[in-house]
């Protein structure tokens, strides 16, 4: 695993430490790890907000995918009336 202190992309112009790089989230520090997980980069974030309590974020990359369940999808039930629709994400974001 590779330890980045540099400020991940799609972030805000923020530094770490004292000021966290989410906005309005107070923190004390910042970890960027990036690690290839089944041949893919996966960036995490992990926020120090103090008192013992960690948020780790998980950079989802812009792209397109299908989202919603086939009506042919075994064990689908009736009220699940969510048909399958393209969905695009312009930009990455943190969750």
């Amino acid at each position: 695993m590779q330890e980045k202190s540099a400020r991940p992309s799609g972030s805000p112009r923020k530094k770490f430490g004292q000021t966290c790089c989410v906005p309005n989230v107070p923190c004390h520090g910042a970890r960027l790890s990036v690690r290839k997980i089944n041949g893919r980069v996966r960036e995490e974030l992990v926020l120090d907000l103090g008192r013992d309590v960690k948020l780790t974020l998980i950079r989802i990359e812009a792209g397109s995918f299908m989202m919603g369940s086939p009506d042919d999808e075994l064990g689908k039930g009736v009220n699940e009336n969510e048909t399958m629709h393209p969905v695009t994400l312009t930009r990455d974001y943190w969750l």
